[in-house]
């Protein structure tokens, strides 16, 4: 009883920052270990060019650090965390669909930003 009484204390916004974290976390962490490998199998890319795609998620997320505060002081945090949520998503999507390599590299570079901004409208 205690327990659920901690839980109802929490401000509503916990709940999201909480869904979206572990959301994010799952899908990254189930979809970037294998990204090296499906690129290599199915796209026929040279490690190097495999290699910086996959490294593009960083350099999203270093550029988005300069974005998500703007972003995330003139919207709401929630605001912010739903549509990185959405966007990842479709970006997930994306991976699945498309064999093109500047199209992956965009895509990556997006999914940086969108785990920057779940991140930054968590701590901020």
């Amino acid at each position: 009883m205690r327990i659920r009484n901690r839980f109802t204390e929490f401000h509503p916004i916990v709940y999201s920052m909480i869904f979206g974290s572990v959301c994010m976390n799952i899908g990254f962490g189930m979809v970037v270990p294998y990204f090296a490998i499906y690129l290599g199998t199915y796209t026929g890319l040279d490690p190097v060019s495999i290699g910086l795609i996959v490294g593009t998620t960083s350099i999203g997320s270093l550029v988005g650090g300069f974005l998500g505060g703007t972003l995330s002081d003139q919207f709401r945090r929630k605001k912010i965390m739903l549509v990185s949520l959405v966007v990842a998503s479709a970006i997930y999507a994306g991976f699945m669909l498309q064999d093109y390599a500047l199209l992956l590299v965009c895509l990556t570079l997006v999914m940086g930003f969108c785990t920057f901004f779940l991140n930054l409208a968590q701590k901020h």
